[in-house]
């Protein structure tokens, strides 16, 4: 069972992401039912009623006969399954209609410190429900294994495309309602509506933003911006809750563990480790150059990353002690891939894609590449390691021993990371301005996104591709576009 751990209304939280974003016209309500005692929903925001009465019959004050004051609003009693609510006058009682969610996917939870859902693996809960997976960060998980539950497009139509102010290399991240977040060179965070493009939100920073965002289990946004800082954002604004200030550009992408710690690089050689909620930091790790790549979590908890110093350290996810590192012959940008049995797969700019052993950091194969493998692996689900290279190739490699199934030559070098569909279909892009569809299990081509497809040529392409639900694909291009790919 993967915890999810989720209060269904969490007031606290709610209350505090609202005022947050009270300055920004949004959407947050569409009736007043989704308002507080004494407010009404007017133009997508609640508002104070100015018709809530303020005292009794007898023109004194309510007294409220509260029969849960332990608890918050929208808090369940252990074991009831019973929310607490309060009336139009603000006065709370049990609810005998309001339970607590119940699904299919998961085992309902109801304590004194709120109400959710232990969702099943694969599974995530999205506040209401358990909700089929999404790609909520880089990579598509904490172990990076680029593989998505949910069936890709089978063809190659442009859905929508939305244009920021600068080029795109930051890869989507997409949240559990299908909003797609993303940064771009014109220093701005981006949510998107993934059904139209429609732009939800965007938060400016100091700087250029080629970090992929990660969005939290509360819906908060993580990404970190060329102006030294990872940004912690509210999911439903964009408005900002907390920032960080490293000595560094952040191009890595934050990766988040099962307790919401924040992992990321900087440009200052360090790796850190921040408290989700509250930006604090946790402890950092110095390297010996800078570190773009974005950290990968194993399933105990232990953080791989690799930076420009050639090396993948292995570092204790709770204190950021090393446990051991592994030096190759070139600058590291890939992403660490985790297997289901713990096996490291990482590329390298000496040519390499490398499987290293998951607790000793001992090399078990190395398979060499015509050039350097700037992309990050991704995973299929028996195991085959898939992985571009500046050779222009994309290759399929057996992941017990580094032998090629197959490879596919695209027209010119892939810098992007692939993503894997549950049907097993491998989408890359290359600079060849091209997006392909691939069979996993021959390299065959089952369509391409180029020219005369939706209306033009793509630009080039460094983004990796996310696979969405509904069967959409979304890549950003250098010409500052966010392309929808769908059925």
């Amino acid at each position: 069972m993967t915890r999810t751990r989720l209060l269904t209304l969490v007031l606290a939280g709610l209350a505090s992401g609202l005022s947050a974003c009270s300055a920004n016209p949004v959407f947050v309500c569409e009736s007043k039912s989704e308002c507080g005692a004494c407010q009404l929903c007017s133009n997508g925001s609640c508002v104070t009623d100015p018709a809530c009465p303020v005292a009794g019959p007898d023109a004194g004050p309510f007294i409220c006969n509260d029969t849960c004051p332990s608890l918050g609003v929208g808090e369940c009693a252990s074991g009831q399954g019973r929310r607490c609510l309060a009336d139009e006058h603000g006065c709370l009682a049990w609810s005998a209609t309001a339970a607590c969610p119940t699904d299919p996917h998961g085992t309902a939870t109801c304590d004194g410190s709120g109400c959710g859902l232990d969702c099943a693996a694969g599974w995530e809960f999205d506040g209401l429900k358990c909700s089929a997976p999404v790609w909520p960060m880089f990579r598509g998980n904490a172990s990076h294994q680029g593989r998505s539950q949910t069936a890709g497009p089978q063809g190659s139509t442009k859905k929508w495309e939305f244009a920021t102010g600068g080029a795109i290399g930051s890869s989507p991240a997409i949240g559990a309602d299908g909003t797609v977040y993303v940064g771009s060179y014109d220093k701005s965070v981006y949510a998107l509506d993934g059904k139209t493009g429609a732009r939800k939100w965007a938060f400016t920073t100091g700087d250029v933003v080629e970090s992929s965002p990660a969005i939290g289990a509360d819906g908060t946004v993580y990404v970190g911006s060329d102006d030294q800082k990872v940004y912690a954002l509210y999911g439903l604004c964009g408005a900002k809750k907390w920032e960080f200030a490293t000595g560094g550009i952040v191009a890595s992408s934050p990766t988040l563990g099962a307790d919401g710690t924040v992992y990321v690089g900087s440009h200052d050689r360090k790796v850190y480790a921040l408290d989700g909620r509250t930006g604090a930091k946790k402890w950092e790790f110095l390297t010996r150059d800078m570190v773009r790549a974005s950290p990968a979590i194993g399933a105990d908890g232990t953080v791989y990353v690799g930076g420009s110093d050639s090396t993948v350290y292995a570092l204790d996810g709770q204190t950021g002690a090393k446990k051991w590192e592994y030096l190759t012959g070139g600058f590291i940008d890939s992403s660490v891939a985790i297997g289901a049995d713990g096996t490291v797969f990482v590329g390298s700019c000496d040519g390499n894609v490398y499987a290293l052993d998951g607790q000793t950091g001992a090399k078990k194969w190395a398979f060499t590449a015509q050039s350097n493998v700037q992309p990050s692996p991704a995973l299929g689900a028996d195991g085959t390691v898939y992985v571009g290279s500046a050779d222009s190739k994309m290759y399929a490699l057996d992941g017990k021993t580094g032998a090629k199934k197959w490879e596919f030559a695209t027209g010119a070098y892939v810098q992007s990371s692939p993503a894997i569909d549950s049907a097993g279909t491998i989408y890359v892009v290359s600079f060849d301005r091209n997006v392909y569809a691939l069979d996993g299990q021959t390299g065959a081509k089952k369509w391409e996104f180029a020219k005369g497809d939706g209306g033009g040529a793509l630009p080039a392409l460094g983004s990796s591709p996310a696979l969405g639900p509904n069967g959409m694909l979304y890549v950003g291009g250098d010409d500052g576009k966010v392309f929808a790919i769908g059925p």
